[in-house]
């Protein structure tokens, strides 16, 4: 190591560090229920899955079941029902157990 990186890294490691400061939380709705409610660990991703140019929220469980909540409006807590992912004219699910 060089003096110089030597420097640096001391002074990145002596520096103080403040408290992290983070906006009050927000809940998700579709519609006027909770995201996720009545599901064991929901997963939930952000992704355009139906290549639409918007992405939607795909929430995922443990028992391998997908749904779906497209964008509503404006703003993080604004999202449709949550609705099964459908394969073809099946709601997709994974075989966890």
């Amino acid at each position: 190591m060089t003096l110089l990186s030597t420097l640096a890294t001391l002074a990145c490691v002596a520096a103080p560090q403040s408290d992290p400061q983070f906006a009050e939380p927000i809940r998700l709705m579709a519609e006027k229920t909770p995201l996720g409610i009545q599901k064991l660990y929901p997963s939930p991703r952000h992704y355009d899955i139906d290549r639409d140019g918007s992405r939607e929220l795909v929430i995922a469980d443990l028992f391998g079941h997908v749904n779906v909540a497209e964008k509503t409006g404006s703003g993080p807590a604004a999202w449709g029902p949550l609705e099964p992912f459908m394969s073809g004219k099946r709601a997709l699910k994974f075989n966890n157990w």
